[in-house]
């Protein structure tokens, strides 16, 4: 069945845990409305629930990260600005409100049952949600939240405590995993024989009921992978890569699919939102398509995932400064560069003899919105589901490209095969060199995103370009120099999928040569963790508003310098 049919499905399910009960008894009215009693609930819409929610948090956080790292343009004068109490609150609601809430009341259900499939789910994405909450806040409340009305002021558990339990979570989840796929074991299942929907798994089956243990074993030991590499625990990621479960074929990535039915909407919203009414409102990162298009071959030569992830409307500027409409349009065009040669300023062409208008803004750009919606360099095809850029340019349009029927990315196998170089290469772990890893990233990557629209006069397998960056690689005279590679490279695969990159810069501070803040010295620090979201920090007495960003999580080194 098309998962343009099953995530609206999916969808009502996930709204619709609560059953009907009687409203006017006394004991219901004493109940906390918000959270699911055993009774209340539909198992396996509950499990399509969290599913819905896990991409809430990897899209909200996302947003976050990606706007840090200059995936994505960053409106702000100052990195303070840009990054407000209210920054995450999307993945903040749906870890603390959802997952955390019906995890704890779902779960023991599922152990009951012995519901191994179902558990095993569960535990994951509960653990995903804790440590990506660690990532971006760092302590954050645990042992004291999720209570509903027990406790109305949780307090900040450390980080590492948190981490921790979402270890065990992951150890409880693949034991579960492994009881399921035990063919020697019968596991029990859920009432009524119904099983989660298959939300995130490539096939032919995305969208049905079908059983996935084996992708989602492979989620679980890639997120312990995950919690080890941020820790530098060498012994446990040897013994992780050994296993032979880490997350390695495309077809294992973690991606949740959407579909093209507009009633009800189950299309990409990013698509929704420049595609919709062709009208597009989102700005691209100016150094992203500078890096990737790389006019004046500073780096590796034109990135061929380019013409995927960018689509240009117009394929030249208006010239010169008599001209009244650049300057209407794109108010920076005259103006002098406050950057150094090697970096991107306002907006750029190809050359002088070949126009081809690259439209965006730079990090921290937060000038007015000028009429440009229909010029701007908007989305293509990969992932939102848009249009591949031929060089034509044109408008874009509801129904353009492969009508939004896009993925979130939450964790792709590419980004597996970068964390694994990266440890290979600053840790020393046994495993394949760390040029063949990263040579084999690059060329998942662009064969992947190259593919997405469909149309195989596409289709690119990623080895030439892949062979660039790694002739580059061997030649680098130090780890720093290899580790600047793999970073640059890293940064651009995770388009609209920052967190991991996020994780990576902090770990390493690499690249060291992402575009600078337009206020230069004047931005104030870089967002090591988040504010707290601001209903947290302003009614629970437990927890104070932290003094800055400049807070590290529990796992990064304060004194690697980032910008």
């Amino acid at each position: 069945m098309k998962l343009r049919t099953k995530i609206g499905f999916g969808l009502v399910a996930a709204l619709g845990l609560f059953t009907s009960c009687e409203t006017t008894e006394l004991e219901g009215l004493l109940d906390n409305p918000n959270q699911l009693r055993p009774e209340q609930i539909n198992l396996a819409s509950g499990i399509d629930g969290l599913q819905f929610q896990m991409n809430n948090v990897f899209r909200s956080a996302s947003g976050v990260s990606t706007d840090a790292t200059r995936l994505s343009h960053m409106f702000g004068t100052t990195y303070q600005n840009a990054f407000s109490p209210g920054s995450g609150a999307g993945a903040w609601n749906a870890a603390y409100a959802g997952i955390l809430l019906d995890s704890n009341v779902i779960i023991p259900q599922l152990v009951e049952l012995d519901a191994a499939y179902e558990e095993g789910i569960a535990r994951t994405i509960k653990a995903y949600a804790l440590m990506t909450l660690v990532d971006l806040w760092g302590d954050v409340p645990f042992d004291e939240a999720a209570l509903g009305l027990e406790n109305f002021n949780p307090a900040l558990t450390p980080g590492d405590q948190v981490y921790a339990a979402a270890l065990a979570e992951l150890d409880l989840a693949i034991a579960a995993f492994d009881r399921d796929l035990d063919p020697d074991i019968i596991t029990g299942s859920i009432v009524g024989g119904d099983i989660p929907l298959n939300l995130y798994f490539a096939g032919d089956d995305i969208g049905s009921q079908a059983n996935k243990s084996e992708n989602w074993k492979k989620f679980a030991t890639t997120l312990q992978f995950k919690y080890h590499l941020n820790l530098g625990n060498v012994a446990e990621l040897n013994t992780l890569i050994a296993s032979g479960n880490l997350i390695e074929d495309n077809e294992d990535s973690v991606a949740l699919q959407y579909g093209t039915s507009t009633n009800p909407e189950s299309r990409n919203p990013i698509y929704v939102l420049e595609y919709g009414d062709g009208n597009p409102e989102i700005y691209i990162s100016n150094s992203l398509m500078y890096r990737m298009v790389d006019i004046n071959n500073q780096y590796f030569g034109e990135d061929p995932r380019a013409a995927h992830y960018f689509y240009r409307q117009t394929t030249e500027f208006p010239t010169g400064i008599t001209n009244p409409s650049i300057g209407d349009a794109l108010p920076c065009f005259d103006d002098p560069s406050p950057y150094t040669p090697e970096f991107v300023f306002c907006a750029f062409d190809l050359t002088d003899d070949s126009p081809a208008a690259y439209w965006g803004r730079d990090h921290g750009d937060s000038g007015g919105i000028p009429p440009d919606n229909s010029l701007r360099t908007t989305f293509g095809s990969y992932p939102i589901g848009g249009n591949v850029d031929t060089g034509d340019g044109g408008g874009v349009s509801d129904g353009d490209g492969i009508n939004g029927e896009g993925i979130s990315p939450l964790l792709m196998a590419w980004q597996v095969d970068m964390m694994r170089a990266e440890a290979a290469l600053r840790l020393g772990t046994a495993d394949l060199a760390p040029n063949v890893l990263l040579q084999r990233a690059i060329e998942k990557s662009v064969s992947f995103v190259t593919a997405f629209d469909r149309n195989p006069d596409t289709d690119d397998n990623g080895i030439a370009f892949a062979s660039n960056v790694i002739a580059d690689f061997d030649a680098a005279g130090s780890v720093d120099e290899q580790l600047q590679i793999l970073g640059t490279q890293f940064w651009i695969s995770c388009y609209q999928s920052g967190n991991e990159f996020y994780n990576f810069y902090r770990r390493t501070g690499f690249p060291n040569n992402l575009q600078p803040h337009l206020q230069l010295g004047a931005a104030g620090d870089f967002p090591r963790s988040l504010f707290y979201v601001g209903g947290t920090a302003n009614l629970n007495l437990s927890v104070q508003q932290k003094p800055d960003l400049n807070q590290s999580v529990f796992w990064a080194d304060s004194s690697i310098p980032l910008n």
